[in-house]
């Protein structure tokens, strides 16, 4: 891979930029190269710290030895001339000349016998002393007359018969003997010494090849002998105060010129003053061949990893070429070409991922091609989807074409309780039957496709308007025939809303709107017949809409109210019960009707919440008037959607529970025309309504059409007679004789009967003579708060007659 190639391969790597901050980017090769290079290095550095660790400490070893050897050697050339002194004394102090001059005080005598002895070793200074202390003559400066300066030596002397010191003598270190003179009892005390200086310091270099300073501190002024240059001297005389007098370890001293190994070894002193003896070797020689050692490695080590970078190189380019084919072919296929396989141009590991690639290269090339399908299909039933019939419709539209289309849109009614009730497994199965069912009847002529949940599109090419609802209507009777599964046999019923191209409109957007608001209408109708979009619909959809959103609202924020319509007892005028209405004052559209908001709730799944919500208040209200003396059943009316719904019975008895009522305080009302949309599952799940103990009805009885089997295996309490026969039945015979039989027929099943629209006193009097049990209109009272209830009673019960006829006082 050149340079070049990986710096734009690395360029277009993710992360190379955080927040806006361009970062530096390592290629792989670099990377190698660095892995290779970085690994030698710190194993060469590991290797050279070891040797020259091991070296520095044999180095800095061999110069204590050196120090150590150089000691021994100074002190047995000490104790050589200790002895060499102490011989010459000895001879001194027995010469009988000698003797006799000190015994008579002949000085001159005693002075030549100092001078005498003493040169021949060259000593440096030759002293009498007195047996009380007292300087007799002496060859150095040091006054005759005087006290011995050295009275700690003279009494070690007095002990043991003699003694030696290194002292200082006239600030200068000397090495001193003391031995008696006897003739015979001992009568003085001859001292004899030689000088620490520059000449013994430069004989003890010659035989140890150290660096020796003799140093004497505790006079006036320090004195120094040493083989050092002045340089040094004076350094050194800086730090010796700081120095150990007694033998201390081998350290290092850094003096002006160079840094030094220093051995100190004390000599002694006395009355407060020290000397010492510092050996010393030259840290620059002795580490010389350590430097060598170490000049030797970096070379090594140098020429090792230039080495190692062309190897390096050479193996990162091997690798990173069969790489960068990789880098082409990624790119190649992240833009979608999946034609072009991957050369595999070895056998090893990268061959293997060689494979690997063109293996993922036909598997993304399969799986692309499904989503592609899945994107444009739906997945349960494998007609086009919402996303590539718009897309179909707006080709077909393009271009200006003039011929006609239709657009149906198909509902299948009451889809959620067949997915409720049955499962969604069967609701998935018969989502696919209305699927293929389209399939078959439009093939040739149009296309089908699945919009959404329950709801399919049709489009229809060469269709006039005029032939719109008779094509659609022939489309429904195709599909909307039962289907069978599982032994049974699951009716089918399908709303269809129909726009017509050009007259609807002539942008897809448009047209599949006012399909969708002419679908709207035909559920709302719920005639079971094909809706064609009509002008101003779109007005009255979005009303529904709001209507519906909020709606929704209303429930949740409990900005609904109920009022209450009373029963009375046709035969006494008692007040026996009272049915629940539900309300809604809209804040901007004013009094919404129940007929049109209550459908609005079954077409949009909110119809359970607002049942819920209707059962609880009422419920509250029946427990006040309970609570205030009033018992007053109340009456709560059910949607078909509500009769259908397995958790109504458990909703019921929590309500029950929560408003601390017995069951036989409500009355569940249902429409005769519901139950007779799946009377099977209605009457289930009535029975387990009446297991829970509350009493059950049929509203608007007579508009339904139901058979005396079907009612006489419905498990209610009473039926209610449709106000459409009773507010007739004082005038038209006919409604007069089916009010008389519905009020027979009840009584022959057991059940009580509650009329509907009472609003005279004939309608009063001719229900009581029929037998008609309860009463309930205008004309008795109308639709009421909770609050008002009461006080209405009281009322009622004052009136004489129930109902006044017009012409009654």
């Amino acid at each position: 891979m050149n340079a070049q190639t990986e710096s734009t391969t690395d360029a277009q790597s993710p992360g190379q930029r955080a927040n806006g901050v361009a970062r530096p980017v390592i290629g792989f090769r670099s990377r190698i190269l660095a892995l290779v290079i970085g690994l030698l290095a710190m194993s060469q550095i590991a290797v050279m710290m070891a040797v020259l660790n091991t070296t520095s400490r044999s180095v800095s070893a061999r110069a204590q030895d050196e120090l150590s050897v150089g000691v021994r050697v100074f002190e047995e050339l000490l104790t050589s001339r200790q002895q060499q002194l102490l011989g010459t004394a000895q001879v001194l102090s027995s010469d009988f000349g000698f003797k006799e001059a000190v015994a008579t005080e002949d000085l001159a005598t005693i002075e030549s016998a100092l001078l005498n002895h003493g040169g021949r070793i060259a000593a440096d200074a030759v002293l009498l002393v007195s047996l009380n202390g007292v300087v007799t003559a002496a060859t150095s400066s040091l006054e005759s007359g005087k006290g011995f300066p050295f009275a700690a030596l003279l009494d070690d002397a007095q002990r043991n018969g003699q003694a030696t010191a290194n002292v200082l003598l006239e600030g200068r270190p000397h090495q001193l003997v003391m031995v008696p003179v006897n003739a015979p009892v001992r009568i003085a005390w001859a001292a004899m010494g030689f000088l620490l200086d520059d000449r013994l310091a430069e004989d003890l270099q010659a035989l140890t090849g150290l660096e020796v300073t003799f140093a004497a501190i505790g006079t006036d002024a320090e004195y120094l002998a040493s083989t050092l240059t002045a340089a040094d001297r004076v350094r050194l005389l800086a730090q010796i105060g700081d120095w150990p007098v007694e033998d201390g370890p081998a350290a290092q001293l850094n003096l002006a010129d160079d840094s030094y190994f220093t051995q100190s070894t004390g000599l002694g002193g006395r009355n407060g003053q020290r000397i010492t003896a510092l050996l010393q070797t030259s840290r620059t020689e002795a580490m010389a061949p350590y430097y060598e050692v170490r000049n030797q490695l970096l070379l090594i080590a140098g020429l090792t990893l230039l080495l190692s970078l062309l190897g390096g190189t050479l193996m990162a380019r091997g690798v990173t070429r069969p790489i960068n084919t990789l880098v082409a072919a990624a790119s190649r296929i992240a833009h979608g070409n999946y034609n072009s396989p991957v050369p595999r141009e070895s056998e090893d590991e990268l061959g293997t991922l060689a494979n690997a690639f063109n293996q993922m290269q036909e598997g993304i090339a399969q799986r692309e091609e499904r989503i592609i399908h899945q994107a444009h299909h739906d997945v349960l039933t494998g007609l086009p989807n919402r996303s590539s019939i718009q897309q179909r419709l707006e080709h077909t539209l393009s271009g200006n074409r003039l011929t006609p289309l239709i657009l149906i849109l198909l509902d299948i009614a009451r889809f959620k309780q067949i997915n409720d009730t049955l499962g969604h497994a069967t609701g998935d199965a018969v989502l696919l039957t209305v699927a293929n069912r389209l399939q078959l009847v439009v093939e040739g002529r149009g296309i089908a496709a699945r919009v959404g949940g329950n709801e399919f599109l049709v489009i229809l090419e060469d269709q006039l308007r005029e032939n719109a609802a008779t094509a659609a209507r022939s489309l429904l009777d195709s599909i909307a025939l039962p289907v069978g599964l599982h032994d049974a046999n699951i009716p089918l019923s399908l709303n269809a809303g129909i726009a017509c191209f050009p007259d609807d409109g002539d942008a897809p957007e448009t047209l599949m709107r006012r399909a969708d608001v002419a679908l709207h209408a035909a559920k709302r109708e719920d005639a079971g017949q094909p809706f064609l979009y009509r002008s101003g619909d779109d007005e009255r959809h979005l009303r529904q809409l709001q209507l519906l959103h909020d709606l929704r609202a209303a429930i949740d924020n409990d900005e609904l109210v109920l009022e209450f319509q009373p029963k009375t007892s046709l035969a006494d005028g008692r007040l026996v019960g009272a049915e629940a209405l539900v309300r809604w004052n809209h804040p901007s559209l004013g009094r919404v009707a129940p007929d049109v908001f209550i459908p609005l709730a079954e077409q949009s799944g909110l119809i359970q919440p607002l049942t819920h919500w209707v059962l609880v208040n009422a419920l509250a209200a029946c427990a006040a008037w309970r609570q205030a003396g009033l018992r007053l059943p109340v009456a709560v009316n059910l949607s078909g959607l509500d009769v259908l719904d397995h958790r109504l019975p458990e909703t019921v008895r929590g309500c029950l529970a929560a408003a601390g009522l017995p069951p036989d305080n409500l009355t569940l009302e249902v429409t005769e025309s519901m139950l007779m949309r799946d009377a099977p599952l209605a009457r289930t799940h009535l029975q387990q309504l009446r297991a829970v103990g509350a009493r059950l009805a049929i509203d608007d009885f007579g508009t339904g059409y139901s058979s005396l089997a079907q009612l006489r295996q419905l498990p209610v309490d009473e039926l209610k007679i449709d106000r459409s026969f009773v507010k007739s039945m004082t005038m038209d015979t006919g409604d007069a004789i089916i009010v008389r039989t519905i009020i027979q027929l009840a009584h022959s099943l057991n059940l009580k009967v509650v009329a509907e629209g009472v609003e005279t006193r004939e309608d009063w009097d001719l229900l009581r003579e029929y037998g008609c049990e309860t009463g309930q209109g205008f004309g008795i009272g109308r639709p009421m708060p909770a609050h008002a209830v009461d006080a209405w009673h009281k009322q009622w019960r004052q009136q004489p007659v129930p109902i006044k006829s017009p012409g009654d006082p």
